[in-house]
């Protein structure tokens, strides 16, 4: 099972494909960058079972930098 995790929304969905959930991922990753609503510099992440396999590290993630 492939779950994709954005930062401040939350679980976006549960695959049974990973084709499908990259297609998902890529999607949120790309909506992040370009800055776009909810998503705007979140963090994006691909989990297969409960390890993540793919990770977006969002702008809003560099709250530690201060």
């Amino acid at each position: 099972m492939y779950t994709v995790i954005v930062g401040n929304v939350g679980k976006i969905g549960e695959y049974a494909s990973r084709q499908l959930a990259q297609e998902s991922y890529k999607s949120y990753v790309e909506l992040s960058t370009s800055g776009y609503g909810r998503v705007a510099g979140e963090s994006v992440y691909l989990f297969e079972n409960d390890e993540i396999i793919e990770e977006h590290m969002g702008t809003n993630d560099d709250r530690d930098e201060e």
